[in-house]
């Protein structure tokens, strides 16, 4: 056989066999929808009282310091432009 048709064959029945494991723990575990992984824990892990200044702190600054936001948004769509032109951009001769 073929190299390629061996990873074909291979990959085939690696992917049948992920699909049947897949349907198995559908059909087997019960997924618990909206409902918490464990009920002993707290409802609300964080108490909110204690970061009331520190949120409105952030928002102070975020809006004070706005131009530093669009700055820093502009630059990673920038990297962003960059980084996709450079991955369209043709490669030199294959050897």
């Amino acid at each position: 056989m073929r190299d390629d048709v061996k990873l074909y064959l291979a990959s085939s029945i690696f992917l049948l066999l992920s699909l049947i494991i897949l349907a198995w723990f559908t059909v087997e575990y019960e997924f618990p929808l909206l409902a918490y992984a464990v009920e002993d824990l707290p409802r609300l892990l964080i108490p909110l009282r204690a970061f009331k200044e520190v949120s409105s702190a952030v928002g102070r600054f975020l809006w004070d310091w706005r131009m530093l936001d669009l700055l820093s948004q502009a630059f990673v769509i920038l990297a962003a432009i960059i980084c996709c032109i450079a991955l369209l951009k043709p490669g030199g001769e294959e050897r």
